[in-house]
């Protein structure tokens, strides 16, 4: 790879070597962030090169490669997927306030016309790429399957309390309290999502997505209702199975593994209907079969609450990683498919930035090494969480995605 430096109008000065010297990578660091004014950060070779922000300020973020040759490939293939692949193998670490990303990305959008080398273009992707879109979506198998979960989680339940809480709630939390625990801003998110379905006694609640039964127990000890719910894998089932048994629920609760499109409910089974969380989230291309599965396991005028994460106008045209399905373009088409479906608009609420603070804290929790520290024995696990909570808030914060609360009514 060679690179020729020319003035307008002029021949070529001089030729860059192919290979990125220390002196080069130094000075264009340098030249492309001289601007630059927020939080310190630095990168970092294991086998010695390094380059600040701040020449008087500690980084409170760095990103190490592990060595010059890494740093290259990169810089070579400037991809998300070259990123995402060092960095999921270990090739990238990520140490101290992560979250710094966000401004790193916000500078580098502002300044990233005219930029012509790769070293500079590969800065661009550290910063505002690889905090945003790197993870591929994993999707559950099957033609028809509705659920895209951005991450593994399949992984057992010590993976994902240390982090989530031990309600294990991964719904968004109300956080308006900076003295409030994470598990009562949970518990008031839940409350939230019961009165909005207009919760009674005795109601039948479907938790689409339950995670680890969280919402479900919930219902039945405040509410009296009577939830059934649907986890995605195994180890969900089994962890849900075992907080109903210790709660003695069983006889009102109840779980299972389950595929509403080969194995729907009976029609009318249902008062009310849930489906929390953007861990999970059924993709634009099955929307309208999906509604209509959910209308016909739920009784007239019964109640529908989802939560659903969309690109903004702002945003739709760069989110251009993620699967063309995986978001819609913007409420409004939601709201026409649930029109078309059947169903009546009863609610609306924006909570995108309600998400974006609770991602945040559950990143930092994440980073938290001694809270956090049994996660990092799920090493890949550990790293795909990581940069999908990062892009979802980096999303979220720079107005590229929103989430929207949706309370439909069966017509």
């Amino acid at each position: 790879m060679s690179h020729e430096n020319a003035e307008p109008g002029r021949g070529v000065l001089y030729t860059l070597p192919s290979l990125f010297s220390d002196t080069l990578r130094t000075r264009e660091f340098s030249q492309f962030f001289r601007e630059y004014d927020g939080a310190s950060f630095s990168v970092r070779t294991l086998d010695g090169w390094s380059w600040s922000s701040s020449v008087v300020r500690v980084p409170q973020f760095i990103v190490i490669f592990s060595t010059r040759h890494a740093l290259d490939d990169v810089i070579e293939d400037a991809s998300e997927t070259t990123l995402g692949r060092l960095f999921l193998e270990g090739g990238v670490e990520l140490r101290g306030n992560i979250l710094i990303l966000l401004s790193v990305a916000q500078y580098t959008l502002r300044h990233s016309e005219g930029l012509s080398h790769g070293l500079i273009q590969t800065i661009a992707r550290m910063s505002h790429e690889f905090s945003r879109k790197l993870i591929p979506i994993h999707r559950t198998s099957g033609k028809h399957s509705w659920h895209c979960a951005p991450c593994p989680l399949d992984l057992p339940v010590s993976f994902f309390e240390p982090w989530l809480g031990t309600f294990l709630g991964h719904s968004y939390c109300c956080l308006a309290d900076d003295e409030e625990g994470s598990e009562a801003a949970q518990r008031k998110s839940f409350d939230r999502a019961c009165e909005w379905l207009e919760l009674e006694q005795g109601d039948r609640l479907l938790d689409v997505g339950c995670g680890w039964g969280s919402l479900l127990i919930h219902a039945a000890e405040r509410y009296g209702a009577y939830p059934q719910g649907i986890t995605s894998t195994q180890m969900q089932s089994v962890s849900t199975i075992e907080r109903i048994r210790r709660r003695g629920l069983e006889r009102q609760c109840s779980v299972e593994q389950r595929d509403l499109h080969l194995q729907p409910y009976r029609s009318r089974e249902f008062n009310k209907i849930a489906h929390l969380g953007i861990f999970e989230q059924v993709g634009t291309a099955d929307m309208p079969e999906y509604l209509l599965c959910l209308k016909r396991m739920l009784a007239p005028g019964g109640l529908v609450l989802l939560h659903r994460l969309t690109s903004s106008p702002e945003g739709a045209a760069s989110m251009t990683l993620l699967p063309s399905d995986f978001l819609s373009d913007g409420i409004s088409r939601e709201l026409q498919l649930a029109e078309r479906a059947g169903f009546d608009l009863v609610g609306l609420e924006s909570i995108h930035a309600e998400y974006e603070q609770t991602l945040r804290m559950w990143i930092e929790h994440l980073l938290d090494p001694q809270l956090a520290q049994s996660t990092r024995v799920f090493s890949n696990g550990y790293r795909a969480w990581m940069l999908y909570l990062i892009e979802v808030a980096t999303c979220l914060n720079s107005g590229e995605a929103r989430v929207h609360r949706l309370l439909l009514r069966r017509k």
